[in-house]
């Protein structure tokens, strides 16, 4: 017979932490489980997610480490161990894998299982994690200062190249109309723009009346004439406004910029009024304007990502990076391969992927099925965004390796541990099922987006990998390729040519130039993450780069030293301003090659992320900062009109 609770046992167990800094290691980490309840537990296990790992240079003390699988750990106290009412039991952790810098890196969730009883999870409450001596003092989040108060202003971000405002209203804007005929295009844009606005600001007043009214001044299009690039005229006189634009996409950024400016004179008349004089000429800096989302690790439903794409649009973004796997998930349904989304998809106590993050003993996680991918691909075609999806190879493979346990060499005693502390998460070329994986995975997956560009990973592969698998091993000897580098590059070739097969570029993180994993030229690019000098050194080499240095692009990254400041720490601090006042040129000596730098792109890893007002406090609005760091140059920036206007821009 079990162990008898109290029905309703949520608060029965509490889980406090602190974390205490201390010289020469990486401090110590104390976890207190306290019995709140009226009933006495024994032999019981603690299950914990957080990003604390323990490695063979951790001590600890007052529990055993019964399993660990990347932030998932089950702890268990001393045989014949019992907690009763009213009890604590304390663990510390002596030289952690790392020095914590935010109290995020704490525990995320937790669940108590009892001997007999392990398929009936009990609930653990957790409490925020203290820290015993602040290792860094506040200097606040960057973002929580109230805008200030300058003006009047164009209500417009990213910032116009070049406004010149002669006259202003004073006033809110009034509705255009449209007076002359138009060619289908230019309709269907229009309709987009009209839709985008109204999903954002659903309170407002549209910025273009229907055609049949004659009320307020007319807006007169002219498309086809300019320039064939992504440039736009805007002009702005008392009785009309007239949008010239020689593509599409130019007509797209200026009824933006219209709708902007409309938009932010009825949500504050008096700092955004309407232009009653006013030349507008506009451009951006970077053909390469992304956002990139981590959906592995934490799934968003598909309305917040439609949503999620409206707001890179309205801030004229135009590339989406799709994260849709990792070791936490498999995030998209390949009809041949079903158990990527039958197990590959969730995590839980008792399944293939255990918890992890923020996840506890429930299922959680999720796919998005092949219509919805396409609802999203019809989206973002009407607002000139383009969605480039990711399957990360041959790392962070935890998942798929989960689904498919054929592709595992169950003789490899490797022992690669990821940075994420994934134990042996590699596809393995010795594995024959491998390369008809590769070949139906990333068919089903390429086939669905149009995007010329596909992005296969090539980032994080663990020190030893491949080392001890037997099957690795034979592979070798036979194909004389040998060495993590040779054999990643080996894996990411394979890739290449199903993908290129399908009329592909490639794209992948800047580890994956070793070895000629994936080569310059064929229009085929590298995103640089580590720092900005890896993208220029990899530039020189012949490379395209996207640039994405963590320390300024990524925006899971704290934006204080504030113990409380949510995200993470290994890449710094990057502030509002600091993320603003950036520019990426800077760490470009040479400008010989500049013309490989595409553009730049932000990214989200979402470790840190379990809810919509986490997503919102890391990502806004240095978001919008970024956005404007990509379309003008250094020397059009204003950081106090960008704050104030930041403050009208949407959120998730």
């Amino acid at each position: 017979m079990g162990q008898i609770l109290d029905p309703g046992s949520d608060c029965n167990f509490i889980l406090s932490s602190s974390w205490q800094p201390e010289r020469d290691t990486n401090g110590r980490v104390t976890l207190c489980l306290e019995n709140s309840g009226n009933h006495t537990i024994t032999d019981f296990a603690l299950h914990v997610t957080m990003i604390v790992f323990i490695t063979s240079e951790t001590t600890i003390v007052g529990a055993n480490l019964a399993d660990a699988c990347s932030t998932y750990h089950v702890l268990t106290p001393p045989e014949g161990s019992s907690l009763e009412p009213g009890e604590k039991w304390q663990v510390t952790l002596i030289n952690p894998g790392h020095e914590l810098l935010h109290a995020n890196d704490g525990p995320k969730s937790a669940f108590l299982t009892l001997p007999g009883e392990a398929d009936k999870p009990i609930p653990v409450r957790i409490e925020p994690m203290a820290s015993v001596e602040a290792p860094h003092e506040p200097n606040g989040l960057g973002n929580s200062d109230n805008a200030p108060s300058i003006g009047p202003m164009l209500g417009v971000l990213p910032c116009p190249q070049h406004a010149d405002i002669s006259d202003w209203s004073g006033k809110e804007a009034p509705a255009f109309h449209l007076s002359q005929d138009l060619p289908d295009e230019a309709r269907r844009i229009i309709d987009n723009i009209l839709s985008l606005a109204q999903r954002l600001y659903p309170e407002q007043p549209s910025f273009l009346a229907g055609d049949s009214s004659n009320q307020g001044p007319a807006l007169l299009i002219s498309l086809g004439e300019g320039p064939r690039d992504e440039s736009y005229r805007l002009t702005i006189e008392s009785d009309h406004a007239k949008l010239d634009a020689g593509t599409e996409t130019g007509l797209r950024h200026g009824l933006i910029t219209l709708a902007q400016i409309c938009i932010a004179s009825h949500l504050n008349p008096e700092l955004f009024p309407f232009p009653l004089k006013a030349d507008i000429r506009d451009w951006p800096r970077f053909s390469w304007r992304g956002g990139h989302l981590d959906m592995a690790r934490h799934f968003f439903p598909a309305p917040q990502v439609s949503r999620f794409i409206d707001i890179l649009a309205w801030q004229k973004f135009n590339r989406f990076h799709c994260h849709l796997t990792d070791d936490e998930g498999w995030r998209i349904e390949v009809p041949s391969l079903p158990h990527l989304t039958e197990i590959g998809a969730y995590r839980g106590h008792g399944l293939a992927i255990p918890p992890q993050l923020h996840s506890g003993a429930d299922k959680y996680g999720g796919f998005y099925d092949r219509e919805t991918i396409r609802q999203w691909l019809r989206q973002a075609e009407g607002l000139g965004v383009e969605l480039i999806p990711e399957v990360d190879l041959p790392g962070h493979c935890f998942a798929i390796l989960q689904s498919y346990p054929e592709l595992v060499d169950p003789a490899d005693r490797s022992h690669a541990k990821s940075v994420q502390y994934f134990k042996n998460n590699v596809i393995n070329p010795g594995m024959p099922e491998t390369y008809r994986f590769l070949e139906t995975a990333l068919t089903e997956v390429a086939e669905l987006f149009p995007s010329p560009w596909f992005h296969i990973g090539g980032d994080e592969v663990a020190p030893g990998s491949w080392e001890q698998s037997p099957a690795c091993l034979k592979w070798s000897e036979a194909s004389g390729i040998s060495g993590k580098d040779r054999i990643q590059a080996h894996l990411l070739q394979q890739a290449s040519r199903v993908l290129k097969n399908l009329g592909k570029r490639i794209g992948g993180w800047e580890e994956a130039a070793a070895e000629g994993g994936i080569a310059p030229g064929g229009g085929n690019y590298l995103i640089a993450w580590q720092n900005a000098e890896i993208g220029f050194e990899l530039a020189t080499k012949g490379h395209d780069i996207v640039m994405a240095p963590a320390q300024h692009f990524y925006l899971d990254v704290a934006q204080s030293t504030d113990w409380s400041s949510p995200g993470t720490g290994w890449a710094g601090v990057n502030s509002l301003e600091d993320a603003y006042r950036y520019d990426v040129m800077e760490d470009w000596p040479d400008q010989s090659s500049s013309g490989r730098m595409l553009g730049i792109q932000a990214c989200l890893w979402t470790e840190h992320v379990h809810d919509i007002a986490g997503f919102n406090m890391l990502v806004f609005p240095r978001l919008s900062a970024l956005a404007e760091g990509a379309w003008i140059l250094p020397d059009s920036k204003d950081y106090n009109r960008f704050r104030a206007i930041s403050t009208l821009m949407p959120t998730l």
